[in-house]
């Protein structure tokens, strides 16, 4: 639940955290309607067709965040500490680039590097991005985006 709310939150809806989280819409609004009923606040209005954060909801995520990235960690961390395997890589880029551009690399690259697993994500440049930035994945690959379309992180 605080994983979906961590998302609901960073991707601004219910609809972009669900595709994010691979979970159905109603379930992320049960997840979301539970973690209030926990805290006893109401942690997004909607307004309109969209949701606005709370005040409550602000203060939450700035509180929860830093701990669930400590909790994520932790899976990397013993699975570093107790396998011979090296944690995934997360690629995030457009579903084109995916079909047309990487194929040969990919092979290649899982040929040489056997024990490593890649996991590929598509995404417009701005969700490509955001992945990164919020560290949802490592690496994110854009054909030639504009300057105004990049990020200074």
């Amino acid at each position: 639940q605080i994983i979906t709310f961590c998302n609901v939150y960073e991707q601004g809806g219910y609809a972009n955290a669900s595709e994010v989280l691979g979970l159905a819409a109603p379930t992320i609004w049960e997840h979301i309607k539970a973690i209030e009923k926990i805290y006893r606040a109401k942690l997004f209005e909607r307004s309109g067709r969209n949701i606005r954060t709370t005040p409550a909801g602000d203060a939450l995520y700035k509180m929860l965040r830093p701990i669930l990235e400590s909790v994520i960690s932790t899976f990397d961390r013993l699975a570093e500490e107790t396998e011979d395997t090296a944690r995934p890589i997360s690629i995030v880029t457009g579903v084109r680039m995916i079909l047309e551009e990487l194929g040969v690399p990919l092979r290649r690259f899982s040929q040489l590097y056997p024990q490593t697993c890649l996991r590929l994500m598509s995404a417009d440049n701005a969700l490509a991005q955001s992945s990164v930035l919020q560290s949802r994945s490592d690496l994110a690959l854009m054909i030639e985006p504009s300057p105004s379309a990049v990020d200074s992180g």
